[in-house]
């Protein structure tokens, strides 16, 4: 599926399988909940998640690209931001100017953030 466009739902589920692309920068408003061997493309884009997101199943892949310092893929929740500590992480770095010691927050959750958050 690729998110070209923002979802306003309740709650919504990428199925076991399923493959998350961002086209742009876009937000989901409900929860958002991913299945086992669930993998999402955010590039160098953010997600907004207005309500939880939950990614505490096996097996997930996120793909995120760092373009500089301040660009860069994420993904942030106003509510809970969980992501199973057995999911890979795989990070494109897009430019060679970013200074030594530059932290990035990849996954943010404001009711907080981890494994099973």
């Amino acid at each position: 599926m690729t998110l070209q466009n923002d979802i306003y739902a309740t709650s919504t589920t990428v199925y076991a399988g399923g493959t998350l692309f961002l086209n742009g920068s876009h937000s989901v408003t409900g929860n958002l909940a991913v299945a086992t061997k669930w993998r999402c493309f955010v590039g160098g884009e953010l997600l907004t998640i207005n309500g939880n997101f939950n990614a505490s199943a096996a097996n997930t892949t996120l793909n995120l690209s760092i373009n500089s310092a301040s660009v860069f893929g994420h993904i942030a929740a106003t509510g809970t931001a969980a992501l199973n500590a057995s999911s890979t992480l795989n990070l494109t770095v897009l430019s060679s100017n970013i200074p030594n010691g530059t932290t990035f927050t990849i996954i943010s959750g404001a009711g907080g953030a981890g494994p099973g958050a």
